[in-house]
């Protein structure tokens, strides 16, 4: 599989924590009821890639919500549920997060099809997740500054994929943001898999070049460390 993301802005963590975003072994323990561990591990799903796959599940909600809006949501509700949480690998951790980001856009649409049959009220998008304790004050990783900087390093990395030549575009965007197999891209695109694996050798390679000549011009968000999918 693709290796995942850590960026310069993960919040300061303990020892132990930093030692598992080392080596990056799927089968550690990491226990995501402490809050280190928590941050690391949204940090090293890639935020600002789950944001380019939560805007194109979106589709008729842009209008009403930003892709932002529903990350922050997703977040949300991983951080109340932690403790619950077994860990079972970064993928399977941003896998969850895009579940979760499902649920939220799921719940938005039930809410406005309540509203148009008459048996609603307009509530405000925040409120659909407040299932966690009401006292414990938000993760780092969902508040605004930091949605900011995912958004920022959005924008970055859709120019850099939006730049790739038409016959690997697809290809590049679910294999590195949907994290689909091969064998599911040639299923998707009908493509053979040979011709899939030609490809993701291709638009990857390339666009990883034009997204570091994109981030080198820009100074304005932090650069990335260490091994990365999007963003490396």
């Amino acid at each position: 599989p693709p290796p995942t993301a850590r960026c310069e802005y993960t919040p300061p963590v303990s020892s132990e924590t930093r030692q598992l975003a080392s080596t990056g072994s799927a089968a550690a323990n990491v226990n995501l009821a402490d809050g280190d561990s928590w941050e690391w591990a949204v940090a090293a799903a890639n935020p600002a890639s789950l944001l380019i796959v939560i805007e194109q599940r979106l589709g008729a909600l842009r209008a009403e919500v930003s892709a932002e809006d529903v990350l922050q949501d997703a977040l949300m509700r991983s951080w109340h549920a932690r403790s619950g949480f077994e860990w079972r690998g970064h993928r399977a951790f941003r896998a969850y997060l895009l579940t979760l980001a499902d649920r939220c856009m799921s719940d938005r649409r039930d809410a406005q099809n309540a509203i148009k049959r008459g048996q609603g009220r307009t509530v405000p998008f925040s409120v659909l997740s407040a299932t966690g304790p009401g006292p414990e004050p938000p993760p780092l990783s969902a508040t605004p500054s930091r949605l900011a900087v995912y958004a920022e390093q959005k924008r970055i990395m859709v120019a850099s994929l939006e730049s790739l030549p038409e016959d690997v575009r697809e290809v590049v965007r679910l294999r590195l943001f949907e994290q689909r197999s091969m064998t599911e891209i040639g299923v998707m695109l009908a493509l053979s898999l040979a011709t899939v694996q030609h490809r993701t050798r291709r638009g990857v390679r390339l666009y990883h070049l034009r997204l570091r000549a994109a981030m080198a011009e820009s100074a304005q968000i932090p650069r990335p460390t260490g091994d990365a999918t999007p963003f490396q």
